[in-house]
């Protein structure tokens, strides 16, 4: 099992934008934050081969906690019991965060057998990424 931290706010998948010629291209922060996790994947996994077997998956994204919120809000974000009901989906979190590992963890994400993920509000925004393989 792998475990890792990628900070700043966790990005989603954005649709591929159209120039006016018709090629498709993806916003420069969902790459960049593509590079943010697959550098902290780097680093964590070292000189590994990226797995080839069924890989099981856990996702934990840390939403920044809006400061304009009232401080009864803030504290009950920062406890727990307050959770991100608005944008991003998770869904959207979780492709741009597969998609950045392919080729690094593993060959390709269609080995992500088993995902979980979970949206909170915290202090220091980010993504925590479990990889596990599945026996």
């Amino acid at each position: 099992m792998i475990r890792f931290f990628v900070p700043g706010p966790p990005v989603p998948q954005a649709r591929p934008r159209f120039t006016r010629q018709g090629w498709a291209y993806e916003p420069r922060q969902c790459k960049d934050y593509k590079k943010a996790v697959a550098q902290a994947a780097r680093v964590a996994w070292g000189d590994c081969e990226p797995l080839d077997g069924p890989v099981e998956v856990a996702l934990i994204f840390i939403l920044p906690i809006p400061k304009s919120w009232p401080l009864k809000r803030r504290d009950a974000a920062r406890a727990g019991t307050l959770l991100p009901l608005k944008k991003p989906d998770g869904d959207n979190l979780e492709k741009l965060v597969l998609d950045a590992l392919t080729g690094v963890c593993w060959i390709d994400d269609m080995q992500v057998c088993r995902c979980a993920w979970d949206k909170v509000y915290g202090i220091d925004p980010g993504v925590i990424v479990s990889i596990d393989s599945i026996d």
